[in-house]
């Protein structure tokens, strides 16, 4: 659960930063063309794009624990198999949100520096939340990737893996 801790989290401030996102650029304007940025189609892709990987991450929630909570309700044991894939898929999510966001961030002006903007502070929340070591994707795909090639595999559990001191 704890690696959904961190996903759930992070679709939530990757929602608040396109909201804000959206926000300003209702108001902003070109520096180049003085054009209303809302009228930008690279701003549309991207926008686009964005929502949806972020739609997507939390889609991915229910499709995940459903059959973990089905399980635990009848009794049955949590297969490592299953515990790999649910940490990989949160830390995929993670990724994703902080994906989404840094693609309108790099087309969202100088101004989004500013430390006033919303968009800058969920875009560093993101980035603490994808170094927590569990939603370091790349630390979880190799043991994924053996669960699918059927090979057994022992889930870490220590101190170090769930990246918190007890």
């Amino acid at each position: 659960m704890w690696a959904f801790n961190i996903a759930s989290c992070a679709i939530g401030a990757a929602t608040g930063a396109l909201d804000a996102f959206i926000d300003d650029n209702r108001r902003r304007v070109s520096a180049t063309t003085g054009a209303p940025a809302a009228q930008n189609a690279a701003l549309h892709t991207r926008l686009a794009e964005a929502v949806t990987l972020v739609r997507d991450a939390r889609a991915r929630i229910p499709r995940t624990w459903d059959p973990i909570y089905a399980d635990v309700v009848a009794g049955v044991p949590i297969s490592a198999e299953r515990r790999i894939q649910s940490r990989f898929e949160a830390s995929q999510a993670v990724g994703q949100c902080l994906g989404a966001v840094t693609k309108v961030f790099e087309i969202s002006g100088g101004a989004v520096m500013g430390s006033e903007k919303l968009s800058q502070h969920y875009l560093r929340d993101l980035m603490g939340m994808r170094n927590q070591p569990i939603a370091i994707y790349e630390n979880q795909a190799g043991l994924y990737a053996t669960t699918l090639f059927g090979a057994p595999v022992e889930l870490p559990f220590t101190k170090a893996h769930i990246g918190c001191v007890l």
